[in-house]
């Protein structure tokens, strides 16, 4: 006898039934699914303080007229910038994957919230140049999460009335994110996650993974920059220009930061990855109109191994010495320039 984990008898059975059994049993099933929803987002309400929240939705809350710096990039900021370590008011509005178009994106989004607003640091890595994030992307909830309206988001009509359904406060608690996470916790956790051992400071699997596998590994992945395209880099050129145009017009600091990293970051690369970037940077007067500065910590030997949680990410041990070396350079930069 056939076990009956192979057996198609109730299937067949359910469709021999008349149709009018067939619409009671989507509507049962209509019924329960609008009940588990309920419970959930009921859940979400009561025990978790509303929808769930990420570390960008915070971050967004707390802007303020009083906020002066703003950081922009992706998972490289996300790591390194821990804003209460910084003696003036900073926030970080970070995208993982993120480019020069989406921090043009963010940046417009909020702008307007920040009268007091003396500097913007953008990341400056080939990551920022190659990667295509408005290409690849599938699901665009961090930008919600960063307060961005969906009319900024240039994409075809049809995909923004379905992401204003996915976005809607009663949809998105049910697709995304923890359903029961008091906010208080959400920094904590950031913490949490980035407390590694002590040397050599990286995570079992990231370490294995760059010491071992990291040819075959980043060689399959279309997102890191072992290929680049001209018209990818040219569009994310193009976006940080119009930044600097917008900022110069405000009387606010453009900065581009070079984050610290270790030795084997530029390892997984083709050649093209440093030369994108040297060329970036050689044009970057030409782009911005000579009012960005460049800070470059990429090697800056105040960074050890057990800051890092990979070759690039931060742990919070790097966290809190980037902060401390770029504090006063904060200052410096937002500080008027003398007279010609």
């Amino acid at each position: 006898m056939p076990s009956s984990i192979f057996s198609f008898d109730l299937p067949r059975a359910f469709a021999r039934l008349p149709a009018r059994r067939h619409a009671w049993h989507a509507l049962l099933l209509a019924g329960f699914a609008g009940v588990y929803a309920g419970a959930l987002d009921l859940i979400n309400r009561v025990s978790g303080g509303g929808p769930p929240v990420s570390i960008r939705t915070l971050a967004v809350e707390a802007l303020s007229d009083k906020t002066e710096v703003i950081f922009l990039g992706n998972s490289v900021v996300e790591a390194a910038i821990d804003a209460p370590r910084y003696p003036l008011p900073v926030m970080a509005l970070p995208m993982a994957n993120g480019n020069y178009e989406v921090d043009e994106i963010v940046l417009r989004s909020q702008l307007d919230r920040l009268p007091g607003l003396k500097t913007v640091v953008m990341q400056l890595d080939t990551t920022c140049l190659g990667w295509d994030r408005l290409g690849i992307t599938i699901d665009f909830s961090a930008f919600a999460e960063l307060g961005v309206p969906i009319e900024n988001i240039p994409r075809a009509a049809w995909w923004r009335a379905r992401q204003k359904l996915v976005d809607h406060p009663w949809v998105r608690p049910l697709l995304f994110g923890e359903r029961i996470t008091p906010r208080a916790l959400i920094w904590d956790r950031r913490h949490a996650s980035s407390r590694l051992p002590p040397e050599p400071g990286y995570s079992r699997l990231t370490g294995t993974l760059l010491e071992k596998d990291r040819i075959r590994y980043f060689t399959k992945d279309p997102v890191t920059m072992v290929r680049i395209d001209p018209a990818i880099v040219g569009r994310n050129e193009a976006a940080a220009a119009r930044i600097a145009d917008l900022l110069r017009g405000r009387g606010v600091q453009l900065v581009f930061l070079r984050y610290p990293t270790r030795g084997g970051y530029n390892f997984f690369g083709s050649p093209e990855w440093k030369a994108v970037l040297d060329g970036f940077i050689a044009r970057l007067p030409a782009l911005t109109g000579g009012s960005a500065r460049v800070i470059n910590l990429a090697d800056d030997p105040a960074f050890q191994t057990s800051d890092f949680r990979d070759t690039i990410h931060l742990n919070e041990r790097g966290a809190a010495v980037l902060a401390s070396r770029l504090a006063p350079l904060l200052r410096e930069s937002a500080a008027p320039s003398p007279p010609p």
